[in-house]
């Protein structure tokens, strides 16, 4: 693994043109974050965003159109998908509206937390995931808890947003006890 790492540092970019987005950094290892498995949740956000030359085989790739600044307005077709209608530079000077013919779609959500919403209430770290105190889903505000894609930067999942919310849930049972 370390000589592989040390093949791959170099040749890996910090930041995906394509999606946009930082890529996961190599987690510092210490005993304790290899005690408490936190090194190793590192490595896999690492490790799958580090496929060597990503971006440079997605841009060379004849059959990926990278629309940027493009959003979908919607998807048509009769008994199948058949296109999508779409518009570029959305409120802009130059907005423009077309139709691409496709007959497969995969929706990216983005990065960001839908939190904005509730930064009057609560504390938001840098990148906007509501701050939650350790392994707790408390906000540090009674009877307020967060779970799932607000509050977890590293696994966002649906199925962990799931798992955070019952987390959440037993929370909130806790605190209704105290009352």
């Amino acid at each position: 693994l370390g000589l592989f790492v040390s093949l791959l540092l170099p040749l890996r970019p910090s930041f995906s043109e394509n999606e946009k987005r930082e890529l996961a950094s190599f987690p510092s290892f210490s005993l304790s974050s290899l005690l408490d498995g936190s090194f190793f949740r590192g490595i896999d956000a690492w490790f799958s965003d580090t496929f060597p030359f990503r971006d440079a085989m997605i841009s060379a790739n004849e059959k990926i159109e990278i629309l940027y600044n493009t959003n979908t307005e919607g998807l048509y077709g009769e008994n199948k998908l058949e296109g999508a209608r779409l518009v570029s530079n959305k409120g802009l000077e130059n907005e423009k509206h077309f139709e691409l013919p496709i007959d497969g779609f995969f929706l990216g959500i983005g990065h960001k937390p839908n939190s904005d919403i509730f930064k009057k209430w609560v504390k938001l770290d840098d990148n906007g995931y509501i701050m939650t105190g350790g392994k707790s889903t408390s906000t540090g505000h009674a009877g307020v808890f967060a779970a799932g894609d607000v509050a977890d930067p590293n696994y966002r999942q649906a199925i962990t947003a799931a798992a955070s919310g019952c987390r959440a849930a037993l929370d909130a049972e806790k605190y209704l006890k105290t009352l």
